[in-house]
């Protein structure tokens, strides 16, 4: 899949591609739990929604200025009928957009910086966390998102969220360099690893529920036990550049994907078995600076969205 500033394309090698058009940059995209949805937003606030069918996309919703800046993460609820959209903005960093009606469900607040990301519970309608600039993580339950409580564990931007698959633990990871582990149902903190990697911490992963996968600036991917055992450590090559920096990282079965900064989509498979710590392929990516690593609902496809808005897809082997 390949896209310019302001298309996205879905490409599955051997059917058409499938454009969604922007009226400017694209900035965010996810796909309902489900897979038969995406969202997409772009820098002027905009979000589509598009039904995926087997050949095309047919655009279900456009909803203009959803927000007032960037958006920097979309998240979904459980049942597909809201979407959170978090990102730059002004005075609301983030907001729940109802898909049916088109208009906010409520806004999220007790938030005075920009938001990077958001994450759903799986076993709720919507218990909802965010967490960006202001390092903190916010958390909210219900229609129309009232605030619980904060967990102050980060001292730098919290690059990333993510509910384990069975809704039981919530990670963060931030460039301060360490993950924390949260008891979802609770909210409280069960553990943290300070200086996990050598430099921050961009992205993370659940391997199953049992398994942590993260990447960092300092040009690693690592693969760690829930109580932050480190199994084992990838690198890109034996002398990296600055081109190698990891800005984001998924699972798919056993398999380990990440995205280095020169945009190439570096493949692990079965990291844990093998003897080796370097990628089994690496496939050239985009040129500008990727932004996003999406799977799609069946973990066959993942897309990566770049800072100039381009999309590329490639089917995970």
């Amino acid at each position: 899949m390949y896209f310019n500033s302001s298309v996205a394309v879905i490409s599955q090698l051997t059917k058409p591609p499938i454009i969604l058009y922007h009226s400017s940059v694209v900035t965010a995209a996810s796909f309902s739990r489900d897979g038969k949805f995406v969202a997409s937003s772009d820098s002027e606030g905009k979000l589509l929604i598009h039904t995926i069918l087997e050949d095309k996309a047919a655009l279900t919703k456009s909803i203009d200025f959803c927000f007032s800046g960037n958006v920097k993460c979309i998240a979904w609820s459980t049942d597909n009928k809201t979407v959170v959209v978090v990102g730059e903005g002004k005075n609301v960093f983030g907001r729940i957009i109802n898909l049916e009606s088109g208009y906010a469900q409520g806004d999220i607040s007790q938030v005075s910086k920009n938001l990077l990301t958001a994450a759903v519970r799986s076993d709720k309608p919507l218990a909802l966390c965010v967490a960006g600039e202001e390092s903190s993580l916010k958390f909210y339950e219900g229609y129309p998102c009232l605030f619980i409580k904060s967990e102050n564990q980060h001292t730098n931007f919290t690059n990333q969220i993510k509910y384990s698959p069975d809704g039981q633990y919530l990670v963060s990871v931030s460039s301060d360099k360490k993950i924390v582990l949260y008891d979802a149902k609770t909210t409280s903190l069960l553990r943290a690893k300070q200086n996990a990697h050598e430099a921050g911490i961009m992205g993370v992963d659940w391997i199953g529920s049992d398994k942590l996968v993260t990447c960092s600036n300092d040009k690693l991917i690592k693969i760690w036990r829930l109580e932050f055992e480190e199994l084992k450590v990838l690198k890109i090559r034996d002398n990296p550049t600055l081109d190698d920096f990891q800005v984001a990282v998924r699972s798919s079965g056993e398999d380990i994907y990440s995205v280095s900064l020169n945009g190439n989509i570096n493949h692990f498979k079965q990291p844990l078995i093998s003897n080796s710590s370097l990628p089994t392929d690496i496939y050239e990516g985009l040129s500008g600076q990727p932004v996003r690593l999406l799977v799609d609902s069946n973990n066959s496809t993942f897309y990566v969205i770049d800072s100039t808005g381009r999309v590329c897809n490639t089917l995970l082997m």
